[in-house]
């Protein structure tokens, strides 16, 4: 019950502003999008409805007159439907088992030690509200400030529920009580890999965060720019942010750092009698740095393999094809190098090993765009790094669905 308090916030919020607000810079946008249509008769929905929606509230407000650029709020509501797989970390001292040499493995300590599956159903929802303003103007991209000060909060609320197919007789054995129905030993005390878990499996937190934007990019044509873009950004989620009410358990207290910096270069563009897009190819190049510091980590910030730094380098060639029927209509297709280190010590652990993991990928992106509604991408991996994981090198694939509706 309480929760639908927090999704009236935003509504209070816009109402603090009775500034004059230019109608055209309103919008509601919807987006759903479809993560999975093969689960067959015990998945959720049948395995026919969007597993993950989100719906946005964005507005305009001249707050500033003596700025050239209007500030900016946007509200953003998401949903999502899926099912989570237990990592295998000791659920007491948060120590991954592929630290852990064979004779040092406790089976007991697993997060999940039973037959049957390991995987849970796991709904989850977030709201997030951020006010930016923008300075100075892109003088290649007049609508765009070169720098941008936004300031934002986040509330994520998560659950961990039986599977669904456990009613349907398609799991035998429950996640998180025993064959008696009695609550599994390491859910009844600190889970300090999982905090999340803990309790009631029910976990709210909230995070504070500020971001300095620079955008040194202008388009060119249809998915092809060129120039410089970065940011930086501080995200603390403190415990007595409503992370730790009377009652019930810390969720939440840490911050994380972050940075990213982009370069992208026109290689050739053609163009069509009417000024659209015949075709086009850019190349890029990115940096992307992170450190998570804090005692509790929680679950929709834990970073890779528990790791508490990364860093990584990202190239890439983009070949974009015709725009046709419509200016939102058109295809690209991209070669990706991506190389990546994992550092430091472990998040939610009382261990302080320290560890390194490279991780090294090659991809190609297929994306097509049907009038802004339909968009379809194919994704094909070749992981020739693949850090602490127990598996050679090899190919992976996936694709995905969505549908975006702007009123």
């Amino acid at each position: 019950m309480k929760l639908k308090y927090i999704f009236l916030l935003p509504l209070f919020l816009l109402a603090l502003f009775p500034v004059h607000s230019k109608e055209y810079d309103e919008s509601i946008s919807l987006n759903a999008g479809i993560t999975n249509i093969t689960g067959g008769e015990y998945s959720f929905g049948l395995g026919m409805l969007p597993l993950g929606t989100s719906f946005e509230y964005e507005r305009y407000v001249n707050m500033f007159p003596s700025l050239t650029h209007d500030a900016y709020f946007n509200t953003g509501i998401t949903f999502s439907f899926l099912n989570e797989d237990f990592e295998d970390y000791e659920y007491d001292t948060g120590i991954p088992f592929w630290s852990l040499k064979k004779f040092e493995q406790d089976p007991e300590k697993l997060i999940y030690h039973g037959s049957g599956s390991d995987e849970y159903f796991k709904p989850s929802a977030a709201i997030d509200i951020y006010f930016e303003q923008g300075f100075g103007r892109n003088e290649k991209s007049l609508e765009d400030p070169y720098f941008i000060i936004r300031l934002g909060l986040n509330v994520h609320f998560t659950m961990a529920v039986e599977p669904l197919s456990l009613s349907r007789g398609d799991t035998t054995v429950p996640v998180f009580v025993d064959e008696y129905g009695n609550l599994r030993q390491q859910f009844t005390g600190d889970i300090m890999a999982f905090p999340w878990l803990q309790g009631d499996r029910k976990s709210l937190n909230s995070i504070i965060y500020t971001a300095m934007i620079f955008d040194f990019d202008h388009p060119i044509d249809s998915n092809t720019d060129e120039g410089l873009y970065g940011y930086i950004t501080l995200e603390w989620g403190p415990y007595w942010l409503f992370n730790s009410l009377p009652g019930r358990y810390t969720t939440s207290d840490f911050y994380r750092v972050q940075g990213y910096l982009e370069e992208k270069m026109l290689l050739f563009s053609i163009k069509q009698d009417n000024g659209w897009n015949w075709v086009s190819m850019h190349f890029g190049h990115s940096n992307s740095v992170s450190y998570v510091g804090g005692d509790i980590v929680p679950d929709n910030r834990i970073p890779t393999d528990h790791l508490r730094g990364y860093v990584s380098d990202r190239i890439w060639i983009t070949f974009t094809g015709p725009q046709f029927l419509t200016s939102d209509c058109y295809t690209y297709i991209s070669l990706i190098m991506t190389n990546s280190c994992y550092f430091g010590t472990l998040v939610n652990s009382s261990s302080d090993m320290n560890a390194f993991e490279f991780k090294g990928d090659c991809s190609i992106v297929f994306h097509l765009r049907l009038f802004g509604f339909i968009r379809f991408e194919y994704v094909c991996r070749y992981v020739y790094m693949v850090g602490f994981e127990a598996r050679n090198p090899g190919w992976e694939q996936g694709a995905a669905l969505s549908f975006y509706i702007s009123l």
